[in-house]
């Protein structure tokens, strides 16, 4: 492991793990940038393949190789990247995914012209395994990432309503993002970066570019492939966000980006703004109609659940909370089917009768 000598402006970190057939392209292309002054930090969560191999062949004085000796997950390798960066401004690269060769050239020159702004992302062309381009990769929404730019209130409205839009291996955020909104969540798996993007949005505006800076592979292990078990974790880990994003909420971004709706430019928040009186928050949650409705009305209804019986009077009658609890899309998924039961075993005249017109003899018994 060594360091560069010189300053880095920028720190680019990089979790590895299981990508020995695409990790070489995607660190050439982050050392190929044509912005220099940068160190690549690789992390390698103990890949089981050739993936350390091949980060060891790379002769670059900017490249720092840390090779775990045991798993830890994404999000742990991640913070363990980001805690070893030098530089003030911090981008992420996935170890499948590819840089075009100007990718932080222009995001440079975009922050310092938004001195305000806290992170810019862009958006991205798709690939496959073989690095061809994908035009209709069916699970995926190949227009998710071209996003118009919005106020700091319409990005968190346009998030918690519709899900994530943000592009991760395509951000460059300035360093002290982590440090005043934390790191990743080492308990989420799926959507780590959705988790910080709000967080990241409670405080500080971001920007997105309409230039396609991140060739982002599509492949058979990606994290977010729609395996049974990707999919129910995907659902939990958002619900959890939800609820505890509702929870911490302040007066000033809630009304800004769920009540108000002007649109107007919102001020960084204030450190000393209150958290938002919780009956509001559930009447909104409760009147929600949109993509969203269940998982919103749950957590709704759970928290006047748990709230004192003068609370949740105000907030909705014993009737309704019945009927809310009882609608369609409300109750748990059903249980898995039982396993099939075992084939009926023949009777034992059948087997004996079967092996006479064989020709078969029955073996003795062994005493």
């Amino acid at each position: 492991m060594s360091k560069s000598r010189v300053s880095p402006r920028v720190s680019v970190v990089m979790p590895s793990y299981r990508h020995e057939a695409f990790i070489a392209e995607s660190i050439s292309s982050v050392l190929g940038q044509s912005m220099t002054e940068l160190e690549l930090i690789v992390v390698d969560d103990a890949s089981p393949d050739g993936s350390n191999a091949v980060i060891r062949g790379f002769d670059d004085d900017r490249l720092i190789h840390i090779p775990l000796t045991s798993n830890i997950g994404a999000s742990a390798a991640m913070n363990v990247a980001v805690r070893q960066a030098r530089a003030p401004l911090i981008a992420v690269c996935n170890s499948d995914d590819v840089w075009e060769q100007e990718k932080l050239a222009c995001q440079l020159a975009l922050l310092e012209r938004l001195p305000d702004c806290a992170a810019v992302f862009s958006d991205v062309s798709w690939i496959d395994a073989a690095g061809q381009p994908v035009s209709e990769p069916g699970f995926v929404d190949t227009t998710i990432f071209a996003q118009p730019n919005r106020t700091r209130h319409l990005w968190l409205k346009r998030l918690v309503e519709g899900g994530n839009c943000l592009c991760h291996p395509s951000v460059l955020l300035r360093r002290e993002v982590y440090a005043e909104c934390g790191f990743y969540d080492e308990y989420l798996r799926q959507v780590p970066d959705y988790d910080l993007w709000l967080r990241l949005l409670q405080k500080h505006p971001i920007h997105v570019m309409p230039d396609r800076l991140v060739r982002f592979r599509l492949h058979g292990s990606n994290t977010s492939a729609q395996t049974p078990a990707a999919v129910e974790r995907d659902a939990r880990e958002r619900r959890f966000i939800m609820r505890r994003f509702f929870e911490e909420l302040s007066v000033e971004n809630f009304n800004g980006a769920f009540l108000d709706g002007s649109g107007k430019e919102a001020a960084p928040a204030s450190p000393s703004d209150h958290r938002v009186n919780p009956p509001d928050v559930w009447r909104y949650l409760l009147a929600y109609r949109g993509p969203q409705e269940d998982p919103f009305g749950d957590i709704a209804l759970e928290a006047v659940y748990r709230a004192p019986a003068e609370l949740r009077r105000s907030v909705i009658d014993a009737l309704d909370f019945h009927r809310a609890t009882g609608a369609p899309g409300r109750a748990l998924p059903p249980p898995p089917p039982p396993p099939a039961p075992p084939p009926p075993r023949r009777p034992r005249g059948f087997i004996r009768s079967l092996r006479r017109r064989l020709g078969l003899r029955t073996a003795a018994r062994q005493s």
